[in-house]
């Protein structure tokens, strides 16, 4: 990985991250107030916890990249308890965070390696990661409205089931 590499990685991505951030919002401004409780099945989160966790991980996937390796514990699930607003408040906090931080790299750090799932990989990549895992969690939300019989709202241009 050079730098001219790294440098095209980061816009490329943050690019997709702005998308992704902006369907999950999408999608979140959908869903009705008393919904958010709703769940996959019993003792899996609710649909509130799997969209604050969604956008919550980005501070952590790309802290990835200035610690060096992934810090697992550092990165669960916490029920989210509140109102609709609070939830998109927040998640419209960690987008932000995410954004700023992934612009505040120097190109050294994009191109270091960092080891996450037990490989090396250039520390650029830890966004595609984040990518990787906000479509797996907005995609699990999508789930728990379409379990319990409703329609999920719609996410790639996709029409709803």
């Amino acid at each position: 990985m050079n730098t001219q590499n790294a440098e095209f990685l980061r816009e490329f991505l943050a690019m997709n991250i702005e998308g992704e951030h902006a369907m999950t919002h999408s999608f979140l401004s959908e869903i009705k107030d008393g919904l958010l409780t709703l769940r996959l099945a019993d003792g899996l989160p609710t649909l509130a916890t799997e969209l604050h966790h969604a956008l919550a991980s980005g501070p952590w996937f790309l802290g990835v990249v200035r610690r060096g390796h992934a810090e697992w514990s550092e990165n669960r699930m916490v029920p989210f308890e509140g109102s609709k607003r609070s939830l998109v408040d927040a998640c419209l906090g960690h987008a932000e965070v995410t954004r700023n931080l992934l612009r505040s790299f120097s190109t050294d750090e994009l191109i270091a390696q960092v080891i996450f799932n037990n490989e090396r990989f250039p520390a650029v990549y830890m966004a595609d990661w984040y990518v990787v895992h906000l479509v797996h969690h907005r995609a699990m939300a999508s789930s728990v409205l379409l379990t319990h019989g409703l329609k999920s709202p719609r996410f790639y241009g996709a029409v709803p089931v």
